[in-house]
């Protein structure tokens, strides 16, 4: 009679239930070990001065194809008055949105030459219509100081100096991830250009938001109290001034400063008022001269004053970049009504490059 031993399963099948649960695990790690997330805490965010020193190289340059746009068209870009900010707006987005998505690496001119890119949380360069929302969001608050218009409203500015203010802010303090409004707004990360791991998303930190949320209400503040305080320190008249002064069509943009020296001879008090035109007058004193009664008209404290200066500019400003020539006669308030002023400044030249103004 044949006789059979038996043998416990387990002995043929020794992948049991124990081992398989070892098994998921080491699965889980090799997949981790794969796509490794870095720490806060480990060398890959870019620097503040590597990335500021990036974002200067990328201004000059834009300053640069600004100055030649403005050149080659300076006399179109001219009549366009405030609306040439659209202009240097498109050129600046189309740059950075271009150079800082996955069709250039993610990297500026600027950002090549300090070794850094953009990136998403997965380390990965971001898509172009990505990288246009990410350009969009810091360029127009900065850029739209360029707009010199009276009419705009308080509101939107005091909302764009907020936005100012929030990324000047975060890009200093929020120091762990150096991530500021536009990179959290679309998640995105400035590191070293031989960084390809991804990233841990780190909450901005409660104080920085308490911070913010106080800057932004003491600018509600300020947007309701700033205007009684300019207006109980500069001379009757001068708001009058310069909304008569804007009322006509070729006058973009308009300025009035009183100005107070001393020097040996005693005290000198001189109203200087400056405007830029979208086509040049001819003659330019006719124009100044019209400026000139309007002045003394509206502000008759200029009457007693020691002289009055008016300036006329003709140029363009397109945000990344301006340029205005203009003349200037100035005179005291009799020698503007006998008609003897003077030339004090001729072709006078200003030529100024950047975002902004």
């Amino acid at each position: 009679m044949t006789q059979t031993e038996s043998i416990p399963l387990e002995q043929d099948f020794p992948c049991q239930t124990e081992n398989l649960g070892g098994l998921e695990q080491s699965v889980q790690e090799a997949l981790e070990s794969a796509a490794p997330v870095a720490h806060a805490a480990e060398k890959k965010i870019s620097g503040f001065w590597r990335r500021l020193a990036a974002l200067a190289i990328d201004v000059l340059i834009l300053a640069a194809i600004g100055f030649v746009v403005g050149t080659l068209f300076f006399n179109a870009l001219a009549r366009l008055g405030s609306q040439g900010y659209w202009i240097g707006l498109l050129i600046a987005v189309a740059y950075f949105s271009w150079m800082n998505s996955s069709l250039n690496n993610g990297q500026t001119i600027g950002k090549q030459v300090m070794k850094i890119r953009v990136v998403d949380a997965l380390g990965n360069t971001i898509s172009l219509g990505r990288s246009i929302k990410r350009s969009a969001l810091w360029l127009v608050p900065f850029m739209y100081s360029s707009v010199e218009q009276e009419s705009l409203d308080l509101v939107f500015r005091v909302i764009t100096l907020f936005l100012m203010a929030t990324i000047v802010y975060l890009y200093i303090f929020n120091d762990r991830t150096r991530q500021t409004v536009h990179d959290l707004a679309l998640k995105t990360f400035v590191v070293h250009a031989d960084y390809n791991l991804a990233l841990e998303e780190i909450p901005v930190p409660s104080r920085h938001l308490v911070a913010m949320t106080l800057a932004g209400v003491l600018m509600v503040v300020l947007m309701f109290v700033w205007p009684q305080i300019i207006q109980e320190y500069t001379i009757p008249g001068t708001s009058s001034t310069l909304k008569e002064l804007q009322k006509d069509p070729n006058v973009y943009r308009a300025t009035v400063n009183h100005v107070i020296s001393k020097n040996s001879e005693g005290r000198s008090s001189k109203m200087e008022i400056a405007i830029t035109v979208e086509k040049l007058p001819a003659p330019i004193y006719t124009k100044a001269k019209q400026v000139s009664e309007l002045t003394m008209r509206e502000m008759p404290a200029v009457r007693d004053m020691d002289s009055l200066s008016v300036t006329v500019n003709y140029g363009y400003n397109i945000g990344i970049a301006w340029y205005q020539k203009g003349l200037t006669y100035t005179g005291t308030p009799t020698d503007w009504e006998s008609n003897t002023v003077k030339i004090a400044k001729s072709a006078q030249t200003d030529v100024s490059m950047g975002i902004g103004k």
